[in-house]
């Protein structure tokens, strides 16, 4: 029988045969469930985009042209710059970053951010609005890494 279609089928084929991918999908047989396991997609930054970096003189690179494959993709605003915020609560006491306008997988987005960011960091997704906020202020931190991967 053919396997069942998931919602995470259509990232297995972006990869070649020869790279490394961590998966287990059971075959549809009545009374069991299809499930996915850890999906591994590596988050490897190209020399040539660090090098487009540390050239722009303000720190502004246009996002790649075609946009890196990746199981999340978070699109700019209006005025081309990443939907990454500070938000300040409780009268300043806490503080948020805030990551809008992300389509895809939010839970890979996090574990992306975590690998990046470090363990201790405490994240908060919001699948309705389709955000990711982060306790603390990491806003710098986070816009290099979604710039260094073609964001």
């Amino acid at each position: 029988m053919a396997a069942r279609m998931t919602p995470f089928s259509r990232y297995f084929n972006l990869f070649s045969q020869n790279t490394p991918i961590l998966h287990c999908l059971k075959a549809y047989k009545p009374g069991l469930k299809t499930r996915v396991c850890a999906v591994a997609f590596s988050y490897e930054v190209r020399s040539e985009r660090l090098e487009e970096i540390a050239k722009s003189p303000s720190g502004w690179v246009p996002p790649l042209n075609p946009p890196p494959s990746l199981p999340f993709e978070i699109k700019r605003s209006r005025t081309n710059n990443l939907p990454v915020y500070v938000d300040k609560k409780r009268g300043g006491s806490l503080v948020l970053t805030v990551i809008r306008n992300i389509k895809g997988d939010l839970n890979e987005l996090v574990r992306f951010l975590k690998e990046n960011l470090g363990e201790e960091v405490h994240f908060q997704t919001n699948e309705i609005t389709s955000q990711v906020k982060i306790k603390g202020y990491h806003k710098e931190a986070v816009v290099r890494l979604l710039k260094e991967h073609g964001f």
